[in-house]
């Protein structure tokens, strides 16, 4: 018995030591030093605050509509080059989330961006929420398809079978058996996506703060806050701040609740192999539309990137002329770049 107690002690006091008390000591400050307190500030900061929360539901549904069944598409069926789109499509976990805001901003900022130029109107604007949303949801699609694969691969067989003795379709046994099971994974990676985006920082800054008007966002206010540096800003900012870090229990409840609500042990071990799905005269339609997704969200703004650096000025006409290797030259030869300069000034010394 006193083995447990020292156990949960041990457990408990790095707990409240490193998780607990300092967001109580932030929120402690932020309201005992800002005027009006808790809701005056949340009042004058609701611009901020209502724009957290829809663009960060927008980057959920955006990441979970689209990461869902490209799940199935790529655990369950016998769709082809399914690891190479595997590995396409998980990309955006491995690259910075503001990096895809300025390859989307390349395609479709207004006036300049290369797809608006191609349609010779401005048809696309990325700046302001639903710009934001779409960047942080397709940064964050990676832990939906990623949770939903992990959910597939456990899933017992048997269950469909038993659809398909009952006479259901493999496509109708998929749906009642498979689906409901894996619901709760994909849910949990959702709420990741919901978690990332009320978080981030890069995309908000540089889609929100350059729009006209302003898309301001809690953690761009609280940037904006901290360098004020005022006797009013700096418990403004810590107040925001425990609202951000609020969210995470708030939102982890609700997956919690969302997967007992429908908790279905999966099988794990050996023997567990799910059948994979036919998509008989469906299969090059569907390697087509999934190619043209792969291509469009993940490749296209990587390129827009390659080719941006390669312009003399951004919104430049596209012509042979136009393109130099000078920006590639300036970055690499360039002091502040510490990692080519050090090599150089080694090779050099040598």
């Amino acid at each position: 018995m006193r083995g447990r107690w020292i156990a949960l002690a041990a457990w408990l006091v790095p707990l409240l030591l490193f998780a607990v008390v300092p967001v109580v000591a932030l929120l402690v400050r932020g309201v005992g030093a800002a005027t009006g307190g808790l809701g005056h500030v949340l009042a004058a900061e609701s611009g901020a605050l209502v724009n957290t929360l829809g663009i960060s539901l927008g980057a959920t549904v955006w990441a979970l509509c689209l990461g869902a069944p490209l799940a199935f598409l790529l655990f369950r069926t016998d769709l082809p080059l399914r690891g190479a789109f595997t590995v396409l499509f998980t990309l955006p976990s491995a690259i910075p989330a503001f990096i895809w805001g300025m390859g989307w901003l390349s395609l479709a900022s207004p006036r300049a961006g290369y797809l608006n130029r191609m349609l010779g109107a401005d048809v696309f604007d990325l700046y302001g929420a639903a710009g934001i949303a779409f960047v942080e949801g397709l940064s964050g699609l990676p832990l939906v398809l990623l949770a939903g694969a992990a959910a597939l691969r456990r899933v017992d067989p048997a269950l469909e079978e038993a659809a398909r003795v009952c006479g259901a379709s493999p496509l109708r046994a998929l749906l009642n058996t498979t689906v409901p099971l894996v619901l709760p994974a994909l849910l949990s990676g959702a709420v990741m996506v919901f978690l990332m985006a009320a978080s981030s920082f890069g995309v908000p800054y540089l889609l929100g703060v350059s729009a006209s008007p302003p898309t301001h966002v809690l953690t761009t206010r609280i940037y904006e806050l901290v360098l004020l540096g005022s006797e009013e800003g700096l418990p403004r900012a810590s107040v925001l701040a425990s609202f951000l870090l609020l969210l995470t229990p708030l939102a982890l409840g609700l997956t919690w609740v969302l997967g007992r609500s429908g908790r279905v042990r999966l099988s794990a071990g050996k023997g567990v192999s799910p059948r994979v799905l036919a998509l008989g005269t469906w299969r090059p339609w569907a390697l087509m539309g999934v190619g043209m997704v792969g291509g469009g969200l993940v490749v296209l703004p990587l390129a827009a990137i390659l080719l941006t650096s390669l312009q003399r000025s951004f919104g430049a006409a596209l012509t042979w002329d136009t393109l130099t290797l000078s920006h590639w030259s300036g970055v690499l030869w360039d002091a502040r770049t510490p990692v080519p300069y050090t090599h150089l000034r080694a090779h050099e010394a040598c």
